[in-house]
This record gives C-alpha cells, structure tokens and sequence, in this order.
C-alpha cells in the first residue's frame, strides 16, 4: 500500500473515530440534563462520571 493510502486510511480512520466521539458527546449530555433534571444533583453526577461540577454545569447549559 502506498504511503498517500496509508495517510488516506489513517485520516478516514481519525473522522469516523471523531464522529463517533461527538455522537458519544451529544448522548452523554443529554443523560446528564436528563438526569439532573430528574434530581440528581452536579456533584454527584460529577463524581460518578469523573468530571468537575464545573464539567456538568457547563453541560447543563449546552456550553
């Protein structure tokens, strides 16, 4: 395979890979409002998903 191949899988490789991260993203948001729309509280969210309230708050507001 040709190295101009091989940069062309690799960056093919690389969108679907952010593709995915952004659809992974947009679903994690949406559980977190859901979630703290249901009660769950920013620092107990932030514990279980390993992030800052500063993470969730941001989150929360669409940021």
């Amino acid at each position: 395979m040709s190295k101009t191949a091989l940069a062309r899988e690799a960056q093919n490789k690389l969108n679907a890979a952010n593709q995915n991260f952004t659809r992974a993203a947009a679903e994690r948001d949406h559980a977190v409002r859901d979630a703290r729309n249901s009660g769950v509280s920013a620092t107990e969210l932030a514990a279980h998903l390993g992030l800052s309230r500063q993470q969730i708050h941001k989150i929360i507001k669409g940021a």
